[in-house]
């Protein structure tokens, strides 16, 4: 079993965007780690001000997320990337995934991004309300703009530069393994 610090591969793609000029070269970006398994973008009065990750997760619970990224974009992306664990090639994508929201974020003016958060908000509620089968609540989900700007950017960044990412996670994974913080550890990505 591999042996993986979801902190170190978050700096890692970050860093990787950023030479590749997803990112301007200057950006910075706090991130959270801890025990729970979410992933999120979290947003304070129009700034982006921190990328929260799991320490580990269970690629089980993500079984329906596959079913519907597989069927709206056909990519697996629990196995897109050869030769790598399941749960690696979903952790690259739920990164790259939340890196695609901040994104999406940086080329909004502040009312756009209060508006679309406003949106999305009301838009999550309404789909938590009205859809009660798991699966029809990650089809309409994935349906909102901001999930599918930032699936569409994971999928893309992953398409175009395949082969550069499978040696960015080999690095990853030949290098040491750090043991994780107990109670959850801020960290800066940038």
């Amino acid at each position: 079993m591999e042996r993986i610090n979801n902190k170190n591969v978050a700096i890692s793609l970050f860093g990787f965007l950023k030479s590749k000029g997803y990112y301007p070269s200057d950006y910075e970006l706090d991130g959270f780690i801890d025990h729970d398994e979410v992933f999120s973008v979290e947003l304070d009065e129009g700034e982006i001000y921190r990328l929260t990750m799991p320490y580990e997760f269970n690629i089980e619970n993500d079984s329906i997320m596959k079913k519907v990224i597989e069927e709206m974009y056909n990519v697996n992306v629990f196995n897109y990337f050869e030769n790598k664990s399941e749960y690696m090639n979903c952790l690259i994508f739920s990164l790259l995934h939340e890196m695609g929201h901040i994104h999406q974020y940086l080329t909004l003016s502040e009312e756009e991004l209060d508006s679309l958060e406003d949106t999305d908000i009301e838009s999550r509620l309404e789909i938590n309300n009205n859809y009660t089968d798991k699966y029809e609540r990650e089809v309409h989900y994935r349906q909102l703009s901001t999930e599918t700007y930032a699936d569409t950017f994971a999928i893309k960044v992953m398409s175009e530069h395949k082969n550069e990412l499978e040696s960015l996670i080999d690095e990853i994974l030949n290098g040491d393994f750090e043991e994780f913080c107990p109670y959850g550890e801020f960290f800066l990505l940038g």
